[in-house]
C-alpha cells in the first residue's frame, strides 16, 4: 500500500501537486478583495525557485503551480 494512503486526508493535500492563488486563499483565510497579497507569495516564491507554472502556455487565469521537483 502506498505511504500516500497511511496518511491522515489532511495531509494528502501537502501531496496534491495544485497550488493556485483560490487555493491559497482558502488555505490561508484570505478574502477574494486581498488576493493581491496571495498573488505576490505565489509571485515571490516561483522567483525563489521553490516553484514552477505547471503549464508554461496556460492563460494567466488558469495557471496552476508546482513545486520545483516535479
Amino acid at each position: 500500500m502506498s505511504k500516500v494512503f497511511d496518511l491522515p486526508p489532511k495531509d494528502w493535500e501537502v501531496l496534491k501537486p495544485r497550488l493556485e492563488n483560490s487555493v491559497l486563499r482558502e488555505r490561508f483565510g484570505v478574502d477574494e478583495k486581498n488576493k493581491a497579497i496571495i498573488s505576490r507569495i505565489i509571485k515571490e516564491t516561483k522567483e525563489a525557485g521553490y516553484i514552477k507554472l505547471s503549464d508554461e502556455n496556460a492563460a494567466p487565469k488558469m495557471r496552476r503551480y508546482i513545486p520545483y521537483w516535479a
